[in-house]
């Protein structure tokens, strides 16, 4: 942006005054950057660590539901391997 091409301010103050005020952006301190640089590392980690304990929770989850379904399974198949060999002493009995 140039400063004579401002029609409102011109009659004001002078195009260099102008300038000064509205179109130098002043660099900012080193102590600027630093903070930004610290706050950008400081959200990368919470981040980080925030995603983490989200997959070690999910992965318990998943462990416990999958040890859930193996043990119902397991009683399952237990479950019907008596009910077989119960027909088949009472069925050995009957017949003899």
């Amino acid at each position: 942006m140039r400063a004579s091409s401002c029609r409102m301010c011109s009659p004001c103050m002078s195009p260099r005054v102008f300038y000064a005020r509205f179109c130098v952006i002043p660099e900012a301190p080193e102590i600027t950057k630093v903070v930004v640089v610290v706050v950008v590392v400081v959200v990368v980690v919470v981040v980080v660590v925030v995603v983490e304990v989200v997959v070690v929770v999910v992965v318990v989850i998943l462990v416990i539901v999958v040890a859930v379904i193996v043990v119902v399974v397991v009683v399952v198949v237990v479950v019907v391997v008596v009910v077989v060999v119960v027909v088949v002493v009472v069925l050995v009995v009957v017949v003899r």
